[in-house]
């Protein structure tokens, strides 16, 4: 998911380029509205996503992933190019991905707190990408995931925002065939514009034994552009270049809010723990 860090949000709100009170663009209508996921394709694609590392596979953090996935509905298109690069003259090789990926654009803005006291405040956003979703299955051949967040944003983006790998903004890649995940360690990444309509969809939810989630989805697009390498964060081989990719993609916003409630300082840590590692950028 894409955003910034804190230091970098400070740095440069004040002359509204980022995330400050520069108010809101909802009055436009989006225009791409992708492909519509069906309810097998979400599924298998919710299982894929856990069980190669990309959400957590925690029961903790279940009914809240499901409040999150349930939020996109729609996915579109991007093109990855051989990437264009030299190889580093250290002599280290570069694996150039290319290809065409299924994605989408996310943007979460958040007030959470666990037992009165914050857990999860801020801004998120980014994209995530995927090819070769088996629905029988559950499997993908891999996915990227890029973005970053601050936990100082009070709005969602309305101007122009980019970003460097890896210090504003975080990039993964996972290899299904060889069970690898990459870190970005180059590379940028931006959000161009976005549009979303002005109407929210209500999603608010009674999480049993935990407490109420007020939530909110706005519908529209995401336009920007990212190249990052990756390289492996365990074992041997290459690191991977992604060439300067851009999108155009379908997008959600979604509003969280609520305070729960949990009896034991044990259960509150998982689910700090559960609520960030679902939410904000790794």
């Amino acid at each position: 998911m894409l955003a910034f860090r804190r230091g970098t949000m400070l740095a440069l709100a004040s002359a509204c380029v980022l995330l400050s009170a520069c108010g809101d663009d909802d009055n436009n209508t989006p225009t791409n509205t992708g492909t519509q996921f069906t309810a097998a394709e979400k599924s298998a694609l919710g299982t894929a996503f856990a069980n190669t590392g990309l959400i957590p596979d925690d029961p903790t953090a279940s009914e809240l992933y499901g409040v999150l996935l349930g939020g996109v509905k729609s996915y579109g298109k991007i093109t990855i190019p051989a990437a264009l690069r030299d190889a580093p003259t250290s002599g280290l090789r570069l694996a150039n991905v290319d290809g065409e990926y299924d994605a989408t654009g996310l943007q979460y803005l958040l007030n959470i707190s666990v037992n009165g006291e914050p857990a999860v405040v801020g801004l998120t956003a980014g994209i995530v990408a995927w090819s070769g979703l088996n629905v029988q299955a559950s499997t993908v051949n891999d996915w990227i995931s890029i973005g970053a967040s601050d936990d100082t944003a009070t709005e969602f983006p309305t101007e122009p925002i980019s970003g460097v790998v890896p210090d504003e903004v975080d990039a993964e890649y996972y290899l299904a065939s060889n069970q690898m995940l990459y870190e970005g360690i180059s590379g940028n990444a931006s959000i161009a514009s976005s549009s979303f309509g002005s109407s929210s969809t209500d999603c608010s939810v009674d999480i049993p034994d935990v407490g109420h989630l007020t939530c909110g989805y706005r519908y529209g697009s995401m336009q920007g552009s990212f190249d990052f390498v990756g390289a492996p964060i365990s074992g041997t081989g290459e690191n991977v270049t992604f060439a300067n990719t851009s999108y155009d993609l379908p997008a959600v916003r979604v509003t969280l809010s609520g305070d729960f409630t949990v009896t034991t300082g044990v259960q509150a840590a998982a689910l700090k723990g559960a609520l960030r590692k679902i939410i904000q950028a790794r």
